[in-house]
């Protein structure tokens, strides 16, 4: 869990996820968050590293997934802006053998006329009548910086 001057929310964030292990990064937080963790009377599942400066949230992520002894890991911020009941659901394909990494997504029904729902996809393969190779991944690759650069 990423942490960044977050003092008023990461406790409730902890409680939410407590049983499964937890790996609390604070990334140079200026607000308390940083003594609050380091001096937290925490369950024997969550560790607390505090970096010395900021590094941003990829830095953050980086040093908690390299410190996560987990067979999956997911992350979460501290902020509370998504809810830890989400992760059951983001993990059962992966857990159930069904994909090797399973990504949220955001959704704003009440800000926008945009509604996404998530399509099963069963991946076929080149057996089954699977035409797209590693070959036309690079083409997108060469032709997006393209259009982005023409404007369309």
């Amino acid at each position: 869990m990423p942490v960044f001057n977050e003092r008023a929310t990461v406790g409730a964030a902890v409680d939410e996820l407590l049983g499964a292990e937890l790996v609390l990064v604070d990334d140079g937080s200026a607000d308390g968050t940083r003594e609050l963790l380091g001096n937290g009377n925490w369950a024997e599942s969550v560790h607390v590293h505090l970096r010395d400066r900021n590094g941003g949230k990829g830095a953050a992520v980086r040093t908690g997934l390299g410190l996560a002894s987990g067979r999956h890991a997911t992350v979460l911020d501290a902020d509370l802006e998504y809810r830890a009941e989400a992760i059951r659901d983001l993990l059962a394909p992966v857990a159930a053998g069904d994909a090797d990494a399973a990504f949220g997504i955001r959704g704003f029904p009440a800000h926008s006329a945009i509604h996404e729902v998530p399509a099963p996809y069963g991946a076929r393969g080149r057996e089954e009548g699977k035409k797209l190779t590693a070959l036309d991944g690079l083409r997108v690759l060469r032709t997006l910086p393209r259009c982005r650069l023409r404007g369309g």
